[in-house]
Order: C-alpha cells, then structure tokens, then sequence
C-alpha cells in the first residue's frame, strides 16, 4: 500500500513539477520569484490521526497510507487552473469529479481522480485529490492521496481541509 501512495505521490509532484518548470519560462520576473519563495502556508490536519510532516508543509498518517501536502508555483491561478484542467482520464488516472469552491470570495478548484493500481491483487487503487488556489500573483496545489478503501471517510475531509490554507 505505502508503495502505491509513493508511486502516486511522487507522480503527482512530477507532472507538478513540469507545470511549475512550464510557468517559470513564462515571464516570471525576478522579483515574483522571490516573492513566490517568501511564501509560507498552512491548513488544518484533515483528520486527528494526521501527523506534520518535517518538511513543513503538510500531514500524513501512516496507519491508512495517507498524506496531503501544498505546493506553490510562480504563476496566476487561472493559467494553473487551465493547465490542470486541460487534463484527461488515462488508462492509469480517471477523473472523478470536479468541484468548485468560493473561499474569501475567490475561487478554488478541486480535481478528484482513481490512481489505477497497476497490480490489483496485491494492491488497491488511490484517490487522489488536487485544491488549486490564487495567492496574490502565485498558485497553490493541495495535494492529497489516500486509498480508495477510504474515500468516504476522507474525501470531504481532505477538500475542507485545503481549503483552509492561509499565509504564515
């Protein structure tokens, strides 16, 4: 289980991290960048079995094989937003559902989506559940995964929780 949330999780940061690379190549001042990397955010745990992260910038509880963590990029929320949007459904990543939210009166996207497990006998499928925001002239993913087994459990939790993101 923990090898699947890894594999999901380190995909999600990859495919992340080419749209943070693709962004930055789109005139970001060096005066934005800093004011991206100034940045500091937190939400609340989702759950009470959640546990910080050392990395500062999330949760995770271990016992279920869940985490959620956030992300920054140099870019307007609503380039982001079209990026993640663009998206479709793989043989490996089904969208599920997207949601709207309004969090002090700006909008926030969620984009929920079923990792396919590649080997279902050993191992279970993973949701994966990706909050984008706008903070000033940046973006914000709140990325969380955990295993399909609990997504009635946390599904709400994990949107609730990201959307109390607020600066430090």
């Amino acid at each position: 289980m923990f090898k699947i949330l890894t594999s999901s999780t380190f995909f999600l940061f990859w495919s992340l991290s080419a749209v943070a690379q693709s962004n930055t190549k789109n005139s970001v001042d060096s005066l934005g960048i800093m004011k991206w990397l100034s940045k500091s955010f937190s939400f609340n745990k989702p759950d009470t079995g959640f546990i910080h992260l050392s990395e500062g910038n999330g949760y995770s509880n271990k016992n279920i094989g869940a985490t959620i963590k956030y992300i920054t990029f140099p870019s307007l929320y609503s380039k982001t937003k079209a990026e993640f949007l663009e998206e479709k459904s793989t043989e490996t990543s089904l969208i599920l559902n997207i949601e709207y939210h309004k969090v002090n009166n700006q909008e926030a996207v969620s984009i929920i989506r079923e990792e396919i497990s590649p080997d279902q006998l050993q191992y279970e499928n993973f949701i994966t559940i990706t909050t984008i925001m706008g903070f000033e002239n940046i973006s914000i993913c709140i990325i969380g995964a955990y295993p399909k087994s609990k997504d009635s459990l946390l599904r709400k939790k994990y949107i609730e929780a990201s959307l109390t993101l607020k600066q430090e």
